[in-house]
């Protein structure tokens, strides 16, 4: 009985520790793209027809699975023109780049997308909840500046389509 009694806790031990090794998180994201974009930058950049000053943070996030991008901006000479807004970005199954965006706008406005890892550069394409906007975006990177293009399409409240594009420069700090 008390070999039994043995060999029981044994297996309960060593099934718990397996069980245990199968449900671990995956291993931390390598992605060149992602890694390259982390840290502290300023940026300036042009949309609307007007100067814009950026404020962005973007760093590891939940086991180094996600980035976390937070973005504040004004209009230059126009302090109360600001947006703000904070992505998440991860790389799917197949490799693909997964997105959600959350911003000044409110639930309605969150956009969730996918996209694409090419060498140096992420691309984007992403739509609102309520379909208010779509936003094609690329961030790249050339002599150690983060590029980020974007062409964004908005309805106004009469459904007609307003084409924004956007183009920054960033500095890392």
């Amino acid at each position: 009985m008390k070999h039994f009694a043995i060999l029981l806790v044994l297996i309960s031990v060593f099934s718990a520790n397996l069980f245990s090794q199968e449900m671990m998180p995956p291993k931390p994201i390598d992605n060149k793209v992602l890694e390259a974009m982390t840290g502290e930058w300023t940026g300036v950049g042009e949309s609307m027809g007007m100067k814009w000053d950026y404020t962005l943070k973007i760093e590891w996030m939940l086991n180094h699975q996600f980035i976390k991008m937070q973005i504040i901006t004004s209009a230059q000479g126009k302090p109360e023109m600001k947006y703000s807004g904070i992505g998440i970005y991860g790389v799917g199954t197949k490799g693909e780049c997964l997105g959600w965006w959350f911003d000044d706008w409110g639930a309605a406005a969150v956009a969730t997308g996918t996209g694409e890892f090419d060498y140096d550069k992420m691309s984007m394409h992403m739509v609102s909840k309520n379909s208010m906007y779509t936003d094609d975006r690329t961030i790249y990177f050339d002599g150690g500046k983060m590029l980020m293009n974007a062409v964004s399409i908005m309805k106004d409240p009469s459904g007609k389509e307003i084409k924004m594009e956007e183009k920054t420069e960033y500095t890392k700090k």
